[in-house]
């Protein structure tokens, strides 16, 4: 009896030890958006860290791919290797995801921007900023018959974000690895 009691402790302890607990929620290891795209459905409705381009747009949201402008995920069709972001707080919470953790990892990228901008003086134009989001990645199982095809013959996209030209959409949760680089001014600052 005390060998069964004392076993179980045991157990009991290492389930919820500190150092176990860190691994089991560990984020996942980042891929790039190129690599991704390479097999989108392979990580449909699964949590992911990807890295890529924070690129804003007026309509949305996206990470870009680098190195590869457009992807081969629909057969006789090329997608561009983006990945939109979702925006909507109504559809973050129908997933069950705070829309807060999506405001503290832009409110994080804003600040990232801003310190590397004062450190440059303030004068200093941001060229790209690299990011990893962490979140909720979704596609579709297959685009094989997309884009379709309206009344009139012209085609309608069925991805994501604006216009649903993106093959991809992500539920951030945290952002991490910000890197800001600037563009290089064309004459050096005089003394």
């Amino acid at each position: 009896m005390f060998q069964l009691r004392e076993s179980i402790l045991l157990a009991f302890g290492l389930a919820f030890s500190p150092g176990l607990r860190a691994q089991a929620d560990e984020p996942p290891k980042a891929m790039t958006v190129c690599e991704l795209l390479r097999e989108p459905s392979k990580f449909n409705g699964k949590k992911i860290a990807i890295r890529g381009l924070y690129v804003p747009y007026e309509h949305g949201l996206y990470l870009r791919g680098e190195g590869c402008e457009m992807m081969p995920i629909t057969k006789g069709r090329d997608w561009p290797a983006v990945i939109s972001v979702v925006l909507s707080d109504e559809q973050m919470r129908r997933r069950g995801i705070d829309p807060g953790r999506f405001a503290a990892a832009e409110s994080a990228i804003t600040m990232a921007k801003l310190r590397a901008t004062g450190a440059r003086g303030g004068e200093a134009k941001i060229a790209r900023v690299r990011i990893t989001y962490v979140g909720l990645f979704e596609t579709r199982d297959s685009f094989d018959g997309h884009p379709e095809k309206q009344a009139d013959g012209r085609a309608v996209e069925s991805g994501f974000g604006a216009g649903g030209a993106a093959p991809g959409q992500l539920f951030v949760d945290s952002v991490r690895d910000i890197i800001v680089e600037f563009e290089e001014s064309a004459s050096p600052k005089k003394p």
